[in-house]
């Protein structure tokens, strides 16, 4: 169709019995009329108009399209309400699914795009709408599928105390049922509130200023580790993580996560478009916490690389009477801390499809300091032994 004159044009939008109809006082040139007619004219010194080219057609919009598509959606609108879900982590059956409701609205996008592409050939606009159903994002189907077991993650605690087993159970428990919308973000800390004796948790080994010692919530970090390696294989974004300042043993350099209730946490987000849950096992040798949600198309792996290593230093030698059974003289000693060297490691994520590795991702560097041990030295003098007397050489 031909363009109108600039005057004549207008937009009318029928909703059902309603009408709205914008006129030619709602409508403005794309650009300005003045800027268009400079292009299609020639002046010469003194700035008068020698020559010039026929313009092609004007192209106009609808002014504040936005806000009038939001003032009709208004008056039509039903909000669709998403799917919920109850996670019972111990249950026969972990999930119990509410079917979404759905919602009414306008296609805006549509309309915008429609008056707008008329607007721009210099013609009018008029149609008639109904408002549409339409389902949540989080609707049944969607949210059905995220009852996957998505990743899952041990670590072994056979020779912790009957204490730090304890601490590591406690901790977790807060964990254990946890659901996670989508975009939510999660904090170890704030979730497991101060270790402290207050709270139920007992004195076991933890790491300060580089050394081992006994302190309340001992143990909590691998409890925080083996979540953090379950968030990696699933893919979820870790926020913030910390590594220990010696290597731990129950995983490999680059991978553990020290967490302290004031100054270190490990926080992560819900960046899967779906929900989370998460779900924790503990018996007497490994803990394991399993993330369940949409299945991943892709595989991932863990991989620590070793940069640097350095030598052990000695071990500090002291002298106790307490281990007077195990060692007694002061030529005798006896390992109670071994010694450990220094290293830098680095971790990686691999992504693997069809068995192939299709991408790795650099995840961090690690220092951890070197680890001087204990020794204990006997406290009493070894007696002579008695040297029998030469013999005579009878000829």
């Amino acid at each position: 169709a031909a363009a109108q004159p600039y005057e004549e044009l207008y937009v009318k939008i029928n909703v059902g019995a309603d009408s709205y109809y914008y006129d030619s006082s709602h409508i403005a040139p794309v650009r300005p009329f003045e800027e268009i007619f400079e292009e299609h004219v020639i002046r010469d010194a003194r700035g008068r108009i020698i020559s010039g080219r026929q313009a092609g057609p004007a192209k106009f919009e609808l002014l504040e399209i936005d806000a009038i598509l939001e003032e009709i959606q208004s008056h039509y609108f039903v909000p669709a309400i998403p799917a919920s879900v109850q996670f019972t982590p111990d249950g026969k059956e972990m999930f119990t699914l509410t079917e979404d409701v759905p919602g009414l609205r306008i296609d805006t996008e549509r309309l915008k795009r429609e008056i707008t592409a008329s607007l721009a050939e210099g013609r009018s606009y008029g149609v008639t709408v109904q408002p549409e159903p339409y389902r949540a994002e989080l609707n049944a189907d969607k949210v059905r599928a995220s009852f996957a077991l998505r990743s899952q993650f041990s670590t072994a605690y056979q020779n912790s105390t009957q204490a730090r087993k304890h601490n590591i159970r406690l901790s977790l428990s807060n964990f254990h049922g946890m659901v996670i919308a989508p975009n939510a973000s999660v904090s170890f800390n704030a979730t497991t509130g101060p270790r402290t004796k207050e709270r139920g948790y007992q004195s076991a080994k933890i790491i300060v200023n580089g050394k081992f010692t006994e302190g309340e919530g001992g143990g909590v970090c691998q409890s925080s580790t083996t979540l953090y390696n379950a968030l990696l294989l699933a893919d979820v974004k870790v926020d913030e993580r910390h590594n220990h300042t010696l290597a731990v043993g129950y995983v490999p350099p680059a991978f553990d996560a020290m967490v302290n209730t004031y100054t270190s946490d490990l926080k992560f987000t819900n960046d899967t478009g779906n929900y989370l849950y998460l779900r924790v096992k503990c018996d007497q040798n490994t803990v394991t916490v399993m993330v369940y949600g949409e299945k991943l198309p892709y595989a991932v792996k863990r991989r620590s690389e070793v940069i640097k290593r350095t030598d052990p230093p000695p071990e500090e030698i002291i002298s106790s009477a307490e281990y007077a059974n195990l060692v007694k003289y002061k030529d005798e000693t006896l390992i109670l801390t071994p010694s450990k060297g220094g290293l830098i490691a680095e971790g990686y994520l691999d992504y693997y499809r069809g068995g192939k590795r299709t991408s790795s991702k650099r995840l961090h560097r690690d220092t951890y300091r070197e680890m001087r041990g204990i020794a204990v030295r006997g406290t009493e003098e070894r007696p002579r032994e008695s040297v029998p007397a030469p013999s005579e050489e009878i000829s």
